[in-house]
């Protein structure tokens, strides 16, 4: 899947998605696409997707090459269209169940925990162990 915003550098309120979509674009690394397309400089792709002002959000589904979308009309928080995206683009089951590597795993110490945890508005999956009873 991928989200494309259509903005105008220009435009208050494409200034104020940028610095959201730059995070949600870091925290769905992996999961679905982030784009942006420069209204502008773009004329003829915002025309072909019908962008009447900035910014627009359009979705396009995994699969589809016909170039068919729809709006994306939720929330533009890094939260919004995070759980947004999450929710209407699961994980499929043996790729959740497949497990990940050590890059997806953060180690997490006294000095970090409090920053990375506590003060994330992500859900955490924290696993405590102790390395003398660990194999």
């Amino acid at each position: 899947m991928w989200l494309v915003e259509f903005y105008d550098r220009n435009d208050p309120q494409s200034q104020k998605l940028a610095p959201e979509w730059s995070s949600a674009a870091s925290v769905l690394k992996g999961r679905v696409q982030l784009g942006k397309c420069d209204f502008q400089a773009n004329r003829a792709t915002a025309q072909r997707y019908e962008i009447r002002s900035v910014p627009t959000i359009k979705v396009f589904p995994a699969g589809k090459k016909n170039g068919k979308c729809f709006d994306y009309n939720e929330g533009q928080t890094v939260k919004d269209i995070v759980l947004w995206t999450c929710k209407s683009n699961p994980r499929p089951k043996e790729q959740s169940l497949r497990g990940g590597n050590n890059e997806d795993v953060v180690e997490l110490t006294d000095r970090n925990f409090y920053d990375k945890v506590l003060m994330s508005d992500e859900v955490w999956l924290v696993e405590f162990y102790d390395l003398r009873n660990s194999r």
